[in-house]
């Protein structure tokens, strides 16, 4: 008898932040870019992208759509 595998999409899979620095182009893109993401995404927001989804808080709502993870950087 076989296996029953769940067939997993790599293409909804995201990861948001790691190099983005703060910078204003990026905090006017950052709103477009999550709201553009493919339904039912996988995403990783680091330090940078938390940064981003803070300076836009209504973003949080959208999030809903997406399966999220946050790893804040140790301070």
């Amino acid at each position: 008898a076989g296996c029953d595998k769940e067939v997993v999409d790599l293409n909804l899979f995201r990861v948001i932040g790691p190099g983005l620095g703060h910078d204003k182009y990026i905090n006017g893109f950052f709103p477009r870019l999550v709201r553009n993401l493919p339904e039912n995404s996988v995403i990783v927001f680091d330090a940078d992208g938390i940064h981003y989804l803070c300076n836009n808080p209504d973003l949080f709502k959208d999030l809903k759509r997406y399966k999220v993870v946050i790893t804040p950087n140790k301070t």
